[in-house]
């Protein structure tokens, strides 16, 4: 009896002791797997505010704590989730870290003004544009192009997480229905065979536009035969309005007598050597030419009207001719004294006649020192007279001054 309960009482002591270290083991067990609840699963901060600080993920306080993550390596103006490592008293805690951008973008606009046809994007209106995530501009509602005044729009700001801001502006369009303004188209005569510069002086411009093209049509111009052309000169801004503006190519006959030229220059030298002077004014010198010419001439009535150097020779040697010998010989003479002349030639009437404008200073004026009959009032003088004082004689005197002014210059 005695041996059967020694026997059963070491069976219980070794339960006990059995028990005790599964007791110990599992405990051990326990505290080696066992971390406390000290650190938040995530923690958001707004995108481009500083780094959270390590305390920010704890959940009670006076938890030692520090980053094992180098968190200076994360950009925190770039939304997403981040995996953080903490460690916290003996602990290590892998958690996470949220940027999140729901902050709208910040900025000002301006209204604008443009013609129809430019181009304009929702840029365009932006002054001023500021997210940390960036910024991208659009329209609300698409402006209507082809609408003439002004429109309201809205301005979409929207930041790279998807904030909004709406601004509202004024859109104005301008219709251009102004055509281009062309200017210095003259008309202009030369010489069978001379070159021209159709473009010397002509401009154009624009109320909108610049350094607009100027197109000449001179397709009908034959620069090499004698005639009258016209030439088209046009322009055309960017919203197609158009203008154009024609002019007078007179093309004359070459002078038959042109390899006589340097005959007619030299008769003309010598007759300017026995009636003026450098010493004299332009006004003093036009007029002893004036009356050199009617006093060595005598008016027969006849001439070679198919050249003037010919006529202006004959006219030297020969003393005698019609209009067109006179008006040949002070042609030569003023020319060889440095003036500039254009040729006139009387409109209607059952004879031609022909004369001068001389370019005094900066103004021109008629010339003729050809005579008159006593019916066309022969002590009026044809000296530096005004278009207004040839229309008035013409009117008294069967037209004899009627002439056609396109292309040339005009009197004071």
């Amino acid at each position: 009896m005695k041996g059967k309960r020694r026997r059963k009482k070491s069976w219980k002591r070794k339960l006990i002791l059995l028990t005790g270290l599964v007791l110990v083991a599992g405990l051990g067990c326990f505290l080696w797997f066992y971390t406390p609840d000290w650190v938040m699963a995530k923690v958001a901060i707004e995108a481009g505010a500083p780094m959270a600080d390590v305390s920010d993920f704890l959940k009670k306080d006076g938890v030692k704590a520090n980053y094992v993550t180098d968190v200076g390596e994360i950009d925190t103006s770039v939304p997403g989730l981040y995996p953080v490592e903490i460690r916290a008293g003996h602990y290590s805690y892998e958690t996470l870290l949220e940027i999140v951008d729901r902050t709208p973008p910040e900025g000002t606009v301006r209204d604008l003004t443009i013609w129809r046809g430019d181009a304009c994007t929702a840029d365009d209106f932006i002054e001023t544009a500021s997210d940390v995530t960036g910024v991208t501009a659009s329209f609300g509602t698409e402006p209507d192009w082809n609408r003439e005044g002004s429109q309201e729009v809205e301005i979409f700001l929207t930041d790279g997480a998807g904030n909004v801001t709406k601004l509202p502006a004024v859109l104005t369009i301008f219709f251009d229905t102004e055509p281009p303004v062309i200017a210095g188209v003259a008309d202009q005569t030369i010489t069978e065979g001379d070159s021209i510069s159709y473009k010397s002086g002509v401009t154009v411009t624009d109320n909108r536009d610049e350094n607009l093209e100027i197109t000449v049509d001179a397709s009908d111009v034959n620069l090499e035969q004698a005639g009258t052309y016209t030439v088209v000169y046009t322009a055309e801004d960017s919203a197609g309005n158009r203008a154009a503006v024609s002019a007078t190519i007179t093309v004359k006959a070459r002078d038959k007598g042109e390899a006589n030229r340097e005959e007619m220059e030299e008769l003309a030298r010598e007759a300017l050597a026995n009636c003026i002077s450098d010493r004299m004014s332009d006004r003093d010198k036009l007029y002893e030419m004036f009356w050199y010419v009617k006093r060595h001439m005598n008016y027969t009535g006849d001439s070679d009207k198919t050249t003037q150097i010919n006529e202006a020779i004959r006219g030297f040697e020969e003393k005698q001719g019609d209009c067109f010998t006179y008006f040949s010989v002070l042609k030569a003479m003023m020319e060889q004294a440095g003036f500039e002349t254009v040729d006139v030639t009387r409109l209607g009437g059952e004879t031609r006649h022909f004369w001068s404008l001389v370019k005094v200073g900066d103004e021109w004026y008629h010339i003729d020192s050809c005579p008159r009959s006593v019916d066309h009032n022969k002590y009026w003088y044809c000296f530096l007279r005004t278009d207004a004082e040839l229309a008035k004689f013409s009117e008294q005197y069967d037209g004899y001054y009627n002439f056609d002014s396109t292309g040339l210059p005009k009197t004071p």
